[in-house]
Formats: structure tokens, C-alpha cells, sequence
């Protein structure tokens, strides 16, 4: 059995392997949701308080190109036109713009990644003093900060 495991959204990765796409299995958005079969196996939810509050420290920051990460769509509160190309063109995210992430996601949030076309040290710097004892903080790549759920802590006999 072979898993394409990755940072990037499940359909992206689907299109990513299409002469073998229906006989692998996908660990995608930093493990945070798994899929075989169309199936999903298991997904990591950020709990929603802890989600707006991430959300809402990023919009404080206007140079943050946000995307949040439902199972199958992705979305964005991002106005800028370099960030909305980059992950609709060359990335081919499915993709949702939206003004209000608290009345317009119906879903779980999987995860958060923060795009800084500065680079990553002072948002990863800043994101991690304010969230990394509630949550995973991570850099991907030279312009992400991605906010990923912990898995459950298990006993070990």
C-alpha cells in the first residue's frame, strides 16, 4: 500500500497522482486528514474557539494570506490578487473566497496555514508565542506557518 502524504489538500494531491489515483491512500493536510477508497479514515479538528482565535489574530495583519482547511475546499479571507492566483492557478486548490470564516465555513477546520511573502521568522515567531501550548505551530516552506491539530495524547502500557 502506498500513501502520498503531504501538507496540500486532498483533491490536490488526488490530481497530483491521476494515473493512480484510486488505488493509494492520501495523509493530506499535514496528516490532519486521511482517506482511502474515497473514505475517510480520520481527521484532525481544530476546536473552533481556538480556530477563531488563530483567525482573528491573523486578520490583524494585512501582509497574512490565510487558507483554511475544510476536508474537500479550502478558504480564504485574502483580498490579495498574487496570493488568490497563486492558489487557484499554479497551486489548483479548491478554493472558497469568503469574508466571514465563522459564518461561512460549514464545516470542521482541519487546518490553518499563513502565507507571508516576507518570509516566515517574525509570523512564525509571533504565531508560536501566542498558540504553540494550544496547538502545533510549523513552517512549510520559506512563506507558510501552519497551525496543525495535536494528535490525542495515548497511555502507553
Amino acid at each position: 500500500m502506498f500513501a502520498a502524504a503531504s501538507g496540500r489538500q486532498y483533491l490536490n494531491l488526488r490530481r497530483l497522482f491521476t494515473p493512480v489515483q484510486d488505488d493509494i491512500a492520501y495523509i493530506a493536510e499535514n496528516g490532519s486528514l486521511c482517506i482511502y477508497n474515497e473514505e475517510t479514515i480520520s481527521k484532525g479538528i481544530i476546536e473552533q474557539d481556538l480556530a477563531y482565535r488563530i483567525l482573528d489574530e491573523v486578520a490583524k495583519y494585512p501582509q497574512y494570506n490565510c487558507i483554511i482547511s475544510g476536508e474537500r475546499v479550502c478558504y480564504s479571507t485574502s483580498k490579495n490578487p498574487e496570493f488568490y492566483n497563486h492558489m487557484v492557478n499554479v497551486i489548483q486548490n479548491n478554493m472558497k473566497f469568503i469574508d466571514d470564516p465563522k459564518t461561512e465555513i460549514p464545516e470542521p477546520i482541519l487546518k490553518i496555514a499563513v502565507c507571508d511573502y516576507s518570509g516566515t521568522d517574525a509570523c512564525e515567531k509571533h504565531l508560536k508565542e501566542m498558540f504553540s501550548s494550544d496547538i502545533k505551530v510549523v513552517t512549510s516552506g520559506n512563506l507558510w506557518v501552519d497551525f496543525i491539530c495535536r494528535p490525542p495524547t495515548r497511555e502507553v502500557h
